[in-house]
């Protein structure tokens, strides 16, 4: 909707104001493009100081070009219609003409949006505070200093890009001599003070020459910021804050954040130093040694990757068991059917409103293919994240491990939209291809179509036309539902779904009964229920799958999202079934097979889990995740050998990642053989990039007694997630290990309460309600500890050798030795290692129980 013209812009929305002026959202009507808009108010304008401000920034801005900085357009005044746009409804003469600048739109939002009470991941915090420093870099060798640098002058966008905004208070500092600094303070002729206080260098506070070190000051305090979610200078009034700005010294990080890295700290100090001479003197200086320091928390010099300690995290146990595949010998299941990936849709019209269209049309092909065509088809997620430059044939089957591949690329030639289609299989062959004339006038059509191509090409069998609302009657709500495909897709987004969500509803007031609009809006509310927890969401997302079902009982994608919300809400025996439907309308979908034995195992059946996964990889037995995920599950069962056998296939399909060597050695781990985890680490194609495998690489160097590279691996895991309970339960154990009982103390608390947060979200969790229960007893409170685990003991899977291992270290840590004992019988009859029993301080106490030694040394 337009709100006002001025000059030639449209204005769209109002998104800010200040001192400066009100910014707007504009659409350029002469170049056809999105612009921000900064008006300057009639009576500022009038004012000498502020508009020598405003052509000032328009003047800095304008010779400025750089990723890290908004670009500056144009700089103008005109009219502005309507007159009062400004201050709607309030009295007084109208404006005459306005001064306007006209700058590049930056989608997102305001730095100071991201900082919060709860501080940042520090890989965020270094790669937006490394940008602004390269914007700085380039201010500062343009001659200018910025004076007013602060996180709402940072304008950060969806896809994490940092951008400096706003040079208002800019001015050329290598022009100014020590006078003309003395004679601009940062009061104007009114009393005003120009620039926000909590982040003024204190040379600026002062009234002295400000140059680039005091950008770099106010970076600092943005960097401070970012990792505590405090402010290092406070009071009550700006001249408190100016006092303490060039009087007091800011508290250390870690008094507010935990596991910050000794040289972010030095970083920190660094920057706020009160003598300008004693900072740092450039921002390349800093951008130099930010950089080191991500390579240093993301590369650490060892190129190991061993499995987190006491809960053991195989990487890809606790997430991709649930959707990441299985592995099972082809020989045992039937002959793999064919399978095939759909990549989004290209746009090559150089229109981007068009990608929502490409992406859309891609889905609903993919959706009729499964639906429709029974084909074995990769997640619209897996196929979202390949590159365009990573899509040749070879490339995309070797990732996903299917047989075929279908690609589309939406064109525009004299004004006629097109849409190229062309699959590939047999090595590289085209199989099929086709070109559709007017492709957005019949979008439904050619969807349908190209089903029946691919399905006659690859099957020799024609399909039955889509089921009863399946399609929508009207091709505008279709179009509604196209848009909201990306919406969906965008796991960068936490808004996506809402805007999903409103595109669906837009999609069912066109059409009532258009059943695939009813599943995304069950889809949508249940990712809005898993980030916001509201029980409405819940319930209404359930509603929408079950109305979905109604019109079209066939239809998988409604069947699928209510199979998914009962598996979320602890209703097992409801997911299975709702599954085996799905997979009763088509046997030949892996991620079928993948989210029912998802559902078996959180259900405590891990037979049938299995079961369900050695059929997924038979029905897809070239794609990696799926052996991954078996593995995963081999382990839980203590099936160390046939683990192992599943990801020496990672290795085999994809030796480029890291995934199957430190999966290896993550076995070898448990099995305590750390020597020969360390061996398979030391085959990594690549360096460590999580804190899985931080933690992991700690946890060999805990059991060999190594605690000083057992601590830099654990603080680096904690540093790099540090919402994962696991790496807090890992440092506790270590820090009891180095005599350190009150710092040991708090990180079981923390883990406590990151486990009383899941435990929120599923309350019905087996393993987390254990861990918790563990970390309790490890805190001395063996009363709640064993309070929880009655509570917990009839829901505990009878095959399940993780859970009986937790067991046995929590009757020992409380002192139940016979029972203890005959957990740990328990568990290493179920396959944990006894020499990891062995080594685990948490049966130490059973060291000289005659009945313990004997299970101990067990081979």
């Amino acid at each position: 909707m337009m709100l006002g013209r001025i000059a030639q812009y449209e204005l769209t929305e109002r998104i800010g104001h200040g001192g400066m002026g009100v910014v707007f959202k504009a659409h350029d009507s002469r170049l056809d493009r999105v612009v921000a808009i900064k008006i300057l108010p009639d009576e500022l304008a009038r004012d000498a100081e502020y508009r020598a401000r405003f052509l000032r920034e328009a003047r800095a801005e304008a010779s400025l070009s750089h990723a890290h900085i908004a670009t500056c357009f144009d700089v103008g005044e005109a009219r502005l219609d309507p007159p009062d746009l400004l201050h709607p409804g309030e009295p007084g003469p109208p404006p005459g003409r306005v001064l306007y600048l006209t700058m590049e739109y930056v989608p997102g939002t305001d730095l100071s949006a991201l900082v919060g009470d709860r501080p940042m991941e520090m890989r965020c915090v270094i790669d937006l505070t490394l940008q602004i420093a390269e914007g700085l870099e380039c201010a500062h060798a343009s001659g200018l200093v910025h004076r007013d640098l602060k996180p709402t002058n940072v304008r950060v966008t969806p896809e994490g890009l940092a951008k400096i905004l706003d040079f208002g208070l800019s001015r050329r500092w290598d022009m100014l001599s020590p006078r003309d600094g003395e004679t601009q303070p940062f009061i104007t002729s009114e009393g005003r003070v120009m620039g926000t206080v909590h982040y003024m260098a204190p040379e600026q506070a002062q009234g002295r020459t400000a140059d680039p070190r005091s950008d770099l000051f106010s970076l600092g305090v943005i960097l401070y910021e970012l990792v505590t979610g405090k402010l290092p200078f406070s009071g009550d009034t700006p001249l408190q804050v100016l006092y303490a700005v060039t009087n007091e010294a800011q508290p250390p990080l870690e008094r507010y954040a935990s596991l910050v890295p000794p040289e972010l700290e030095r970083i920190v100090r660094k920057l706020l130093v009160k003598d300008p001479s004693h900072r740092y003197q450039s921002a390349h200086e800093v951008r130099t040694d930010l950089e080191q320091l991500r390579k240093d928390l993301v590369a650490p010099r060892l190129r190991l990757r061993y499995p987190a300690r006491h809960t053991l995290v195989v990487a890809g146990v606790v997430v991709a068991v649930a959707f990441g595949g299985w592995w099972a010998w082809p020989r045992w299941g039937p002959r793999p059917v064919r399978s095939l990936a759909v990549l989004p849709f290209e746009n090559h019209t150089g229109d981007p409103r068009l990608d929502y269209l490409c992406e859309g049309m891609a889905a609903g092909v993919l959706n009729d293919l499964v639906r429709n065509a029974r084909f074995n088809v990769a997640s619209l997620s897996s196929t979202r994240g390949i590159e365009p430059k990573q899509r040749s044939f070879d490339a995309v089957t070797h990732e996903l491990g299917v047989e075929s591949v279908l690609a589309g690329v939406l064109r525009r030639q004299s004004g006629v939209a097109y849409l190229d289609v062309e699959l590939t299989g047999n090595r590289g062959f085209v199989l099929w291809s086709e070109r559709y004339p007017h492709a957005m006038n019949n979008v439904l059509g050619i969807e349908s179509e190209i089903v029946r191509q691919v399905a006659s090409v690859l099957t020799g069998r024609t399909i039955a036309p889509p089921g009863l609302h399946a399609q929508p009657r009207s091709a505008s709500a279709y179009d509604f539902y196209l848009r909201a495909t990306p919406h969906m897709e965008d796991a960068d987004d936490p808004q996506g779904p809402d805007q999903a969500l409103e595109l669906y509803a837009k999609a069912l007031e066109l059409d009532p009964d258009f059943a695939l609009a009813w599943a995304g809006k069950s889809a949508a509310l249940w990712k809005i229920w898993n980030r916001d927890r509201n029980e409405e969401s819940l319930r209404l997302s359930e509603e929408a799958a079950n109305y979905a079902i109604r019109l079209n009982p066939a239809l998988l994608e409604a069947r699928v999202a209510r199979a998914q919300i009962y598996r979320g809400t602890s209703r097992y025996a409801e997911s299975i079934k709702e599954l085996r439907d799905v997979l009763s309308i088509n046997p030949n979908w892996d991620e079928a097979e993948l989210q029912l034995a998802a559902s078996y195992r959180d259900a405590g059946d891990l037979a049938d889990a299995e079961k369900s996964l050695r059929q997924a990889v038979a029905l897809r037995p070239n794609y990696w995740r799926n052996w991954n995920a078996l593995g995963s599950l081999l382990v839980r069962r203590g099936d160390y050998d046939g683990a192992r056998a599943a990801f020496r296939q990672i290795v085999r399909l994809v030796p480029e990642k890291n995934r199957g060597f430190e999966q290896l050695a993550a076995v070898e781990i448990l099995r305590g053989d750390y020597a020969g985890a360390i061996a398979e680490y030391q085959k990594l194609p690549i360096p460590v990039q999580d804190g899985v495998l931080a933690s992991n690489i700690a946890s060999a160097y805990f059991f060999l007694r190594r605690i000083g590279e057992a601590k830099r691996f654990y603080v680096l895991a904690a540093t790099l997630e540090p919402r994962n309970p696991s790496f807090r339960q890992n440092l506790g154990d270590l820090y009891v290990r180095a005599g350190e009982p009150d710092s040991a103390r708090y990180q079981y608390a923390e883990a406590v309460r990151l486990l009383e947060d899941l435990l929120h979200v599923d309350p019905h969790n087996v393993m987390v309600q254990l861990d918790r229960a563990t970390c309790l007893a490890k805190r001395g409170e063996c009363a709640q500890a064993l309070d929880a685990l009655h509570r917990v003991a009839a829901s505990l899977p009878a095959n399940d050798a993780e859970c009986a291992h937790l067991v046995a270290k929590l009757q020992a840590l409380c002192g139940r030795r016979a029972e203890a004992v005959a957990a740990v019988r328990r568990a290493v009859d179920l396959g944990i290692s006894a020499s990891l029993i062995r080594d685990e301080d948490e049966f130490v106490a059973l060291a000289g129980d005659p009945m313990f030694k004997s299970i101990a040394r067990r081979k």
